[in-house]
């Protein structure tokens, strides 16, 4: 969907009028009515499923962008280069100037989700991209907020794409905030409540966080021997529960636990895609590929 900053946003947006704590509801009907979210023409491109401005969700923009970006540094190919540059724009349109991001161009709220998943798409396109300094400025700025605005406050959601992010942001800028930031994440992550089915759960997203943060963690000069080993042994032990969660080629049972099974000789078509939990037997794309990038990220920590 084109998307674009509508005329006089950049003023509101100065305001900082996005950010009352109160009155948002009216807020949003308010700044619609005057057409002063977005405007539905221009450079910027935002994925919407069913092309609508209602599904034009920043977070799928996000990891549209982070495909192209991926491809791009894999392959060499700028084939997608215009499109790259649409769906960032479009990215922008969405970042009110100060704090983080609307979750859609016709809301004024941000989502934890969301920032997450942003963030790290621009923070791999300023570690791929360095000389566009106008978009390094802003992600500088997102970096601030963030870091700051998640401080110290357990988010399980935000925690591995804000790991991810702060990890490529430390790549591009050596800064020991983000180490610290890291760090203190992690501790809150680690130290959080864990829910009784925590235990029986899919937890790669998790550990695609953990694994990258540990990364960074081991590089530095005096690293934290004790968050280090609790937070390796908290990675073997989700990847042991994980991996059992992985259909194998012929498997026609999965076991519930307490006797109870599910039969099914259409599972052995599944075969190495990963289920959703123990007591959960279904299987979920988004489930596998962050297991796949999980095991990815583990195994370029062995190779080094």
């Amino acid at each position: 969907m084109p998307v674009a900053k509508a005329t006089g946003q950049g003023a509101l947006e100065a305001t900082r009028i996005l950010a009352l704590p109160f009155g948002r509801y009216k807020l949003q009907g308010t700044l619609h009515a005057l057409g002063l979210l977005y405007r539905p023409s221009g450079e910027g491109r935002l994925v919407s499923y069913n092309r609508s401005y209602e599904t034009a969700w920043g977070g799928a923009t996000a990891l549209t962008l982070l495909t192209e970006l991926q491809y791009y540094r894999a392959s060499h190919n700028a084939r997608f280069a215009p499109l790259r540059r649409a769906w960032l724009e479009g990215l922008l349109v969405l970042h009110d100037g100060f704090g983080g991001f609307r979750i859609l161009p016709d809301s004024v709220d941000e989502n934890d989700l969301s920032n997450g998943e942003i963030w790290l798409a621009l923070a791999y396109y300023t570690r791929l991209f360095p000389a566009d300094r106008a978009t390094a400025d802003i992600v500088a700025q997102v970096d601030n907020y963030l870091m700051r605005n998640y401080a110290g406050r357990p988010n399980t959601i935000y925690y591995s794409w804000a790991m991810k992010a702060a990890v490529e942001r430390y790549a591009t800028n050596p800064d020991a905030k983000f180490v610290e930031f890291i760090a203190q994440q992690t501790r809150t992550f680690l130290d959080s409540f864990r829910t009784q089915s925590a235990s029986t759960e899919n937890s790669c997203a998790d550990v695609e966080g953990m694994a990258a943060a540990r990364r960074v963690l081991n590089s530095v000069m005096r690293p934290d021997r004790d968050l280090v080993r609790r937070l390796s042994q908290r990675i073997d032990s989700e990847m042991i529960k994980n991996l059992a969660l992985q259909i194998v080629p012929a498997q026609t049972r999965i076991e519930l636990g307490n006797g109870a099974y599910l039969a099914s000789p259409t599972l052995a078509d599944h075969a190495g895609a990963f289920l959703a939990g123990t007591r959960q037997p279904y299987v979920r794309i988004d489930y596998t590929e962050h297991c796949l990038s999980a095991l990815a990220e583990l195994g370029q920590r062995r190779s080094h």
